[in-house]
């Protein structure tokens, strides 16, 4: 601490300023405490004291010391107005400097005072109508990231989701085809739990439940939830994104995802995939599956029913991405491929016909996290 035989403390000093410069710009000075001698004016409560102390120590000059009434008292007393005579010429220096030093102070506390008054004309009139507008820009693209889905009304979604998406019992068996991946590398313990994002009505959960294996679930749609909560399913009401970002590094065992990538914008997606692998332990894995854009019944028609649908993704891109971000033992699945009207393939042409128009609708992407420093 740098502190003058005045009282001055320099540091102190200056941390007043950048007080008052930071809760100018930071918002409402009234939200944080306030010292009496600062609510005196304009100047900060640090220079206020440091004035006072300059105040009282000119105050001093020229003063007699404290007189007992004992011989040594007044033996000091005259000598002192014997130095005081000798020095005539000192004591009014003293006082000179000190009036100087004090009008100094004052000057830059008022000086400090406008420059405060500025800065406060400068937020009101400059910063706060730009942050308005950014705060509302920001408003905006959130909710445009945060995809179509939210705009369209639950009740009708869930209609659409038993219209088009297929009876549950069809969907489990679907899915069964996942689990001896899951059971093959020992995850759905208690130690490597699963978390299945986008749950929707909960098939997926269902029959991990049915193999005691351990996992919950998270959907956006209030509706959604109750159903699975109904269903006695582990299941909590939440942005997929905002989910995983609170997650702690290495916390879960798998990340599932079935039919979900597909509603998310490119932001979105490549955040979600980042975290998916943040949050893995070591020895992880996911499952995202997505429609299959190499069907181009399902590029070009049938992917657009789903009008929260963003785009189809291929299956090369989407493990292009699942690489880059950390995984590895990257496995591309196709899926439930179309038996109705399939050509005979008796020729070259008709093979490939089959396999453009009545291919795999689905595919998965299955990957794994080896260890902690894949996605450092």
């Amino acid at each position: 601490m740098s502190e003058s035989r005045f009282g001055l403390d320099s540091e102190s000093l200056k941390t007043d300023l950048e007080r008052v410069i930071r809760s100018t710009l930071a918002g409402d000075p009234s939200s944080r405490p306030i010292s009496e001698s600062a609510k005196k004016g304009p100047q900060s409560a640090g220079f206020s004291h440091s004035l006072d102390a300059l105040h009282a120590s000119a105050a001093r000059v020229g003063q007699q010391p404290p007189q007992p009434p004992t011989w040594r008292a007044r033996l000091g007393a005259a000598a002192i107005r014997l130095m005081r005579r000798a020095l005539f010429w000192y004591t009014p220096q003293i006082s000179q400097f000190h009036s100087t030093v004090i009008e100094t102070f004052e000057a830059q506390s008022r000086e400090l005072g406008a420059l405060r008054s500025a800065l406060q004309e400068m937020r009101v009139d400059f910063l706060e109508p730009r942050l308005a507008a950014v705060e509302a820009r920001c408003a905006a693209i959130e909710r445009t990231l945060r995809g179509m889905r939210d705009d369209v009304p639950e009740d009708l979604y869930r209609r659409f989701e038993d219209a088009f998406r297929g009876d549950p019992e069809e969907i489990r068996t679907r899915l069964k085809v996942y689990i001896e991946f899951v059971q093959g590398h020992h995850l759905g313990t208690p130690a490597m739990p699963i978390l299945d994002l986008g749950c929707g009505r909960g098939e997926w959960l269902d029959l991990l439940r049915a193999q005691g294996l351990c996992a919950r679930g998270a959907d956006s749609s209030a509706l959604m939830v109750a159903q699975c909560r109904a269903a006695g399913l582990d299941v909590a009401e939440a942005n997929l994104l905002d989910l995983l970002k609170e997650l702690p590094d290495a916390s879960v065992g798998m990340i599932t995802m079935f039919h979900v990538v597909e509603h998310l914008p490119v932001v979105v997606l490549l955040e979600a995939l980042r975290h998916s692998v943040r949050v893995l332990k070591p020895g992880g894995a996911v499952i995202f599956e997505t429609p299959n854009p190499e069907n181009l019944r399902v590029g070009a028609h049938t992917f657009y029913t789903d009008l929260t649908h963003r785009h189809p993704i291929p299956p090369e891109t989407l493990r292009f991405l699942g690489e880059a971000l950390g995984l590895t033992q990257v496995e591309i699945r196709r899926l439930h491929p179309e038996t109705e009207a399939a050509l005979a393939e008796s020729s070259e042409l008709e093979r490939r016909v089959n396999q453009v128009l009545y291919g795999p609708r689905d595919y998965a992407l299955l990957g794994r996290k080896l260890s902690d420093t894949m996605n450092a």
